[in-house]
C-alpha cells in the first residue's frame, strides 16, 4: 500500500481522483449494479428510454452488449451506479404510444447472468 501511495501521481492519477489511504471514517458511499428491465415496447426499445428509468436509482453506465445492438428484445440489461444498498426491485407504468406498458426493474443478483 506505501508503494501505491508514494506513486499516486504518477499512473493512478490517470484513473483516479484521489488516492489516499482508507481510514475508518471512510466507506463506499456507492456501487455498480446491473439490472434487467422487462417488459418494454420494441418502439421504445433505445438507450434514451432505459437511461431515463436508470435516473431512479442513480447515474446510468452502459448498457449490456446484446441491449445496445438490439439483438434480443426480450429484457434489457443496464448498468447503474447507485447509493441503494437494497436489491433493486420496482415495476413502472410507461406511456409509449399513448398505451399504458408495466415495465418491470429487477437488480440482477450476480453481476452479468
Amino acid at each position: 500500500m506505501n508503494d501505491c501511495l508514494e506513486n499516486r501521481n504518477s499512473w493512478m492519477g490517470e484513473y483516479f481522483q484521489l488516492v489516499k489511504e482508507w481510514g475508518m471514517k471512510d466507506y463506499a458511499s456507492h456501487c455498480t449494479c446491473w439490472i434487467n428491465i422487462d417488459g418494454t415496447p420494441p418502439q421504445a426499445w433505445c438507450g434514451e428510454f432505459f437511461k431515463s428509468i436508470t435516473l431512479h436509482f442513480g447515474k446510468f453506465i452502459q448498457l449490456f452488449n446484446n441491449t445496445e445492438t438490439s439483438n434480443s428484445l426480450e429484457v434489457a440489461r443496464v448498468q447503474v451506479l447507485t447509493i441503494y444498498k437494497e436489491p433493486i426491485v420496482r415495476v413502472f407504468k410507461a406511456l409509449v404510444g399513448g398505451r399504458p406498458f408495466e415495465i418491470s426493474v429487477v437488480e440482477s443478483p450476480t453481476g452479468m447472468s
